[in-house]
């Protein structure tokens, strides 16, 4: 065996990675997390993937984006991150979306995703996007600032939901700049696509938890939320 997922077949049963390989998901947010998310999803023979974003690719980005290079400044990021996955994997189907969650959130397209990686950076647009969740999807929720990660899995009927866990934020003005470490972007991405991972083959880690990542300490914790 000597394919792209030769080493991930070694630890995943054969069930397992099935299951994998035919999973659709929808990355919402293609900013530090999303980027790491996605990349990590289409390396581990995800069959589908659905990148939402509004945003435009500016220098800033680049210290913590990892899909994007200086080429890429002015374009959209949905079409500049379709571009590099393609680039490092081509058995994976991405389609790109150019939207706005808030306003003209792709519910059809989004109800064809086993599962919603919620890569956003503010509390408005997220309750926004659980709106669309339905009963048979997974969302995986994550969020930085500064040296700092959370993550969690919501899932309808099952968990609380992301307005019970952040009351009274949705009227929390979006700030322009957050400071954010580079690492913290990528370890707790990396954690995101572990949990969606996790989620797919149904042995997920954060069900009514939230993981609380520090770096400043390497602290790693658990939060009952039920």
């Amino acid at each position: 065996m000597n394919d792209i997922y030769s080493r991930n077949a070694l630890f995943f049963s054969k069930e397992e990675m099935r299951s994998i390989k035919n999973a659709k998901i929808a990355v919402v947010g293609v900013g530090g997390l999303g980027c790491v998310v996605s990349e990590i999803l289409a390396r581990m023979g995800v069959v589908s993937l659905l990148l939402m974003d509004n945003g435009i690719v500016d220098m800033p980005d680049l210290g913590r984006q990892s899909l994007y290079g200086l080429e890429d400044i002015g374009k959209r990021k949905v079409d500049a991150a379709k571009d590099a996955l393609l680039k490092k994997v081509d058995t994976c189907k991405i389609e790109s979306v150019f939207c706005d969650v808030n306003k003209n959130c792709p519910v059809e397209l989004l109800s064809q995703a086993d599962g919603i990686v919620d890569c956003l950076d503010n509390y408005e647009s997220r309750f926004a996007l659980e709106e669309c969740l339905s009963d048979t999807q997974f969302l995986i929720h994550g969020g930085v600032e500064n040296d700092y990660g959370q993550i969690t899995t919501v899932i309808k009927s099952k968990t609380q939901t992301l307005k019970d866990i952040y009351p009274n934020m949705e009227s929390t003005a979006k700030e322009d700049f957050v400071a954010v470490s580079t690492p913290v972007v990528f370890v707790t991405a990396s954690l995101m696509a572990q949990e969606v991972i996790g989620n797919i083959i149904k042995k997920p880690n954060l069900v009514n938890e939230m993981l609380i990542v520090e770096l400043s300490d390497f602290s790693f914790s658990k939060i009952k939320l039920n």
